[in-house]
């Protein structure tokens, strides 16, 4: 796994490998390049874009990488403190679309957590 990942990115990864595994669904292997899109990501949402912002340009970026098909899963919180992961993984579980995303065939994966201020912003991004 990525040694750059903190605590909170790598519990939400191993609860959601967790969920695949209970659904019946391969979990994915921890991927440092779509880790690196993640995190660009989520420092890109703190900066003031919009959280789907050029979500194709990601796409574009895991392809060169070999990935094919891809997913995303945002996270938005306004608190002193951040969510914990399990409640992030829980509010994703309950949106079909989110939850839709966790489940996809997929191989690889990443999660990227950043702050500024208040605001805590979480990203998944997954492709096989």
């Amino acid at each position: 796994m990525c040694a750059v990942a903190g605590g909170f990115e790598m519990n939400l990864f191993s609860l959601i490998n967790a969920y695949r595994r209970e659904r019946g669904v391969k979990e994915l292997a921890w991927s440092d390049s779509l880790f690196s899109l993640a995190r660009a990501h989520t420092e890109e949402i703190l900066d003031g874009h919009k959280p789907h912002y050029n979500f194709d340009a990601r796409f574009e970026r895991a392809t060169i990488w070999g990935f094919r098909l891809c997913a995303e899963n945002i996270s938005i919180n306004v608190s002193p403190h951040p969510p914990p992961p399990f409640a992030v993984l829980e509010g994703w579980r309950r949106s079909p679309g989110h939850d839709a995303n966790l489940l996809r065939d997929l191989s690889h994966g990443a999660v990227a957590w950043g702050r500024k201020g208040d605001m805590h912003v979480v990203v998944f991004f997954a492709c096989r």
